[in-house]
C-alpha cells in the first residue's frame, strides 16, 4: 500500500516505470508460436490487473472512521481493531486489513471498509459472483469451481459456488414475485407494445435432486418472432421454471407474458403438450 498522499498522476508515472520493467524482463527476444504469445501475454496481463487492483483497493486505506461512528440503531459504534480479509476477485485473491467497528446497544458490528467495496458476508467480489452465478445456472456446483479455474483462474471453493448460487437465486426469486405480485394486483400499467403474435410455451421436466430422486420442474418461454431472410427467428425470449405448484407457475408465466405486451397482442399462440397442468396454467390466465 503506497503514501496515501500520493497523488493520481504520480501513481500512473511509478506504475508505468514499473510496467515497463515488467514486459522488458517477461516479452521475449522473439515472439515465437501463437500459443507463446498467448502465454506470455495472459502472465503479463494478470500481473498487470493485480497490480493495478491493489493499488487502487490502497486508496481506501482499512476504512477507518475515528474511535467511534454513529451506529444505525442511533447508538454509538466504537472502533475495537484492524482485522484482515481474504478477499477473491476476478484478478485472484489478496487481502485487505479492516477497521472494525462494535455497537454494544444493538449488539451489530459495521465494517466500513466492506460496505465501500461491495463485500458481502463471504469473500468474493460482485464480478466473482456474476461468473460462479452464470456457470450454476449450467452445472453442478463442483463443477462451477473446476471450470472458474481453468477457465478464469479464479479459486472458489464447490461449497462458495454452491453459497454464491443461492443467495443470488433466492435474490432473483424474490424480484420476480415482487414483479408478479404488482402484475397481478392491477396497479400497473400494460406496457406500451402491440406485438403482433405473441407466443407462450409450457412444458416440464424431471430434474435430479440432491437425495437422488426426481422432480418436475415446470419450464415457461415467452417469446416472438422475426423474419430474417427466408427464415423466422425466435425475438426477445423470456424464460421462467419452477419446481412449485402449476398455479404458481401460471402466475410466472403470465407476469412474463405482460410485460412483452400479452394484453395488446393481435394473436396469442400457447404451445404444449397434453398434461392437464400446462393447460389450466395457461388458460387461468391468459384466455
Amino acid at each position: 500500500m503506497q503514501d496515501e498522499h500520493e497523488s493520481k498522476e504520480e501513481m500512473v508515472e511509478r506504475l508505468t516505470r514499473q510496467f515497463r520493467e515488467l514486459l522488458e524482463k517477461k516479452l521475449p527476444d522473439e515472439p515465437g508460436t501463437l500459443e507463446e504469445i498467448e502465454h506470455v501475454t495472459e502472465e503479463i496481463g494478470a500481473e498487470i490487473k493485480r497490480e493495478i487492483e491493489n493499488e487502487c483497493l490502497g486508496w481506501h486505506g482499512s476504512g477507518y472512521l475515528g474511535s467511534q461512528i454513529t451506529c444505525s440503531c442511533g447508538g454509538v459504534s466504537k472502533f475495537k481493531n484492524h482485522y484482515p480479509k481474504q478477499i477473491v476477485s476476478l484478478c485472484g485473491e489478496t487481502t485487505i486489513t479492516r477497521s472494525y467497528y462494535y455497537c454494544s446497544s444493538c449488539g451489530e458490528s459495521y465494517v466500513p471498509l466492506d460496505v465501500t467495496l461491495g463485500l458481502d458476508s463471504g469473500r468474493t467480489s460482485v464480478g466473482v459472483r456474476t461468473k460462479v452465478g452464470r456457470l450454476a445456472a449450467m452445472m453442478p456446483f463442483g463443477d462451477v469451481s473446476v471450470e472458474l479455474r481453468l477457465l478464469c483462474g479464479i479459486v472458489v471453493s464447490s461449497n462458495t459456488a454452491w453459497r454464491i448460487a443461492e443467495s443470488m437465486g433466492k435474490r432473483v426469486k424474490g424480484e420476480r414475485q415482487e414483479r408478479e405480485r404488482l402484475v397481478l394486483s392491477e396497479d400497473v400499467e400494460a406496457p406500451d407494445v402491440a406485438p403482433g403474435r405473441l407466443y407462450v410455451g409450457i412444458d416440464g421436466v424431471h430434474v435430479p435432486m440432491y437425495d437422488g430422486s426426481y422432480h418436475e420442474a415446470k419450464c415457461g418461454i415467452v417469446y416472438q418472432t422475426v423474419q430474417e431472410g427466408d427464415k423466422i427467428k425466435i425475438s426477445n425470449a423470456k424464460y421462467t421454471a419452477t419446481l412449485e405448484r402449476a398455479e404458481a407457475f401460471g402466475e410466472q408465466v403470465y407476469a412474463l407474458a405482460f410485460d412483452q405486451g400479452v394484453e395488446n397482442a393481435i394473436k396469442l399462440a400457447c404451445l404444449g403438450d397434453g398434461a392437464a397442468w400446462i393447460w389450466n396454467a395457461e388458460c387461468s390466465y391468459l384466455f
